[in-house]
């Protein structure tokens, strides 16, 4: 809550501010505070005639000339939406196998296929869903496998059905490859969760 003049001084990791006077909702992503204007039914562009084709700048090589997709990244596009189903998204790192985070499914859906980002390393990556028992796994639900050849995305297709309900996404794998991770958060836990890879789906 706020007295209308000033956005708020600093907000933890998921936070959220409501500014009263001035109707602004204050939240933090891991870009930054980002004010959202609560009286308007749309946010208008900032320029009507921009384009979503950038520049994009790399480590090596030269800069590219791209339009942006979802989760595209700098090091490669993706012509898909990835997600991971009940997390808010806080960070992205990275890590060895295995990685294991938890997520919430509240409707029926079909996952058509997962990403695993790879940021160095060979040899095999394992991608499980389970069952989530509140004390631990349940039961494995789906288990894909991919052979990883240096880095880049790598994309498998399970084709599963899940029902609402609590799920484990684990990654397990040989050791020398690094995955790029995303942190997140989920409403019903107090610890952060990381995933080693992200799913693509259709409703059910």
């Amino acid at each position: 809550m706020g007295d209308g003049t000033t956005p708020p001084a600093s907000l933890d990791s998921g936070a959220l501010a409501i500014n009263e006077p001035s109707r602004i909702l204050y939240l933090k992503t891991f870009r930054g505070s980002v004010a959202v204007p609560l009286d308007r039914m749309a946010l208008e562009a900032a320029d009507p005639n921009a384009s979503d084709e950038v520049f994009v700048y790399r480590d090596s090589l030269i800069a590219e000339s791209v339009i942006l997709s979802g989760g595209g990244g700098a090091n490669y596009r993706d012509d898909r939406i990835w997600r991971i189903f009940g997390v808010a998204p806080e960070s992205l790192s990275s890590s060895g196998a295995p990685v294991q985070g938890l997520f919430e499914v509240n409707f029926p859906i079909t996952i058509q296929s997962f990403r695993v980002r790879v940021l160095s390393g060979n040899g095999a990556l394992q991608m499980k869903i389970y069952n989530w028992a509140d004390t631990g796994l349940g039961t494995l639900v789906i288990e894909k496998d991919v052979d990883v050849s240096g880095a880049g995305g790598y994309i498998v297709y399970p084709n599963v059905s899940l029902d609402p309900g609590r799920y484990a996404a684990v990654l397990t794998g040989d050791s020398g490859i690094t995955v790029e991770t995303l942190v997140g958060i989920i409403p019903w836990l107090s610890d952060t969760q990381s995933h080693g890879f992200s799913m693509s789906e259709v409703h059910v």
